[in-house]
């Protein structure tokens, strides 16, 4: 049984990647806060006995946030968090940035204390708005 860190833990992505991993028998540690991600897909993870979850912005994180991630020393990080959609590249534009700079810092602090492998993702949202879907 690992224990793995999710960021991002609120998005589609990250919840169905969350709800795998606890099928597969591992204990997943969830953050998200809510920018973009749903509430309606952390609570159906809240089921699970191994499932934990922490509301909390990776990019700035509060002293009694950041010692509760320092002290699970996981094995994995699966690092999914960043507002997402390109109607939000205008509006949401600085909480991009925070979280893929100093909040992918942090978590990458947090992933080294625990010797954890970590997994970076990106977007499609990277190459802009699409011509054709």
């Amino acid at each position: 049984m690992k224990k793995i860190l999710v960021t991002g833990a609120a998005g589609f992505i990250g919840s169905n990647l969350a709800k795998y991993l606890l099928k597969e028998g591992n204990l997943v540690f969830g953050v998200d806060n809510f920018i973009t991600g749903s509430v309606e897909n952390v609570d159906r993870l809240r089921a699970n006995p191994n499932f934990s979850f922490l509301e909390a912005d990776i990019s700035d994180l509060e002293p009694s946030q950041e010692i509760a991630l320092i002290n699970q020393e996981f094995d994995e990080v699966y690092h999914l968090a960043c507002p997402t959609g390109v109607p939000n590249l205008v509006t949401l534009a600085e909480e991009m940035l925070l979280t893929c700079s100093i909040g992918t810092r942090n978590i990458l602090e947090i992933a080294k204390d625990s010797r954890a492998k970590i997994l970076f993702t990106s977007s499609s949202e990277v190459y802009g708005d699409p011509q054709n879907l």
